[in-house]
């Protein structure tokens, strides 16, 4: 895996929508720029394409799942059962702060 880029899954609640914005835009910008990561969120999502298949299939590829948990986070029944059900429960949590 030397030299490859890890594919990241960004999970957040679409009313942190500007947190997950300066995440990608800022924090994680070197590491992209880079080539040491690609991102990937809903809003990567074409029109017309089936929208819970496709979070499906780029959740099983990552390589890390990142959640951005806040308390819309926590409180949102999609985020918090259907987005990550299984995958996440499967993964290390680690707090940035």
């Amino acid at each position: 895996m030397a030299g490859e880029a890890l594919d990241i899954f960004i999970s957040y609640s679409h009313r942190d929508e500007g947190l997950k914005d300066e995440l990608v835009n800022y924090h994680l910008k070197p590491l992209k720029r880079d080539g040491k990561i690609n991102t990937w969120q809903d809003r990567d999502i074409e029109a017309g394409a089936e929208w819970a298949e496709e979070i499906k299939t780029n959740l099983e590829k990552a390589d890390i799942v990142l959640l951005l948990i806040t308390r819309h986070f926590l409180a949102s029944d999609y985020c918090y059962e259907k987005k990550c059900s299984g995958r996440c429960n499967a993964t290390t949590t680690a707090p940035l702060g």
